[in-house]
């Protein structure tokens, strides 16, 4: 991939991950997140991506696991 299509398919999937975060919420396994953060390990060298990914999934396997308590 050249430069700027990195830099600009890396725009796009932040802005995503951002704007539309429960798109990516998909328990218990969060596979999509862990697949964009291998991705983004691949592609990305600055590693901001896979950091908010490791970050997500942390918050959403913690929110996952309250609702799972809740309704348990």
């Amino acid at each position: 991939m050249t430069v700027l299509r990195c830099r600009s398919l890396r725009s796009v999937i932040l802005m995503w991950f951002e704007v539309y975060p429960d798109d990516f919420f998909e328990p218990p396994d969060f596979g999509i997140l862990y697949q964009l953060q291998s991705f983004a390990q691949q592609y990305f060298s600055n590693g901001d991506l896979a950091r908010r990914c490791a970050e997500r999934i942390a918050t959403f396997t913690a929110r996952h696991e309250q609702t799972a308590d809740v309704h348990g």
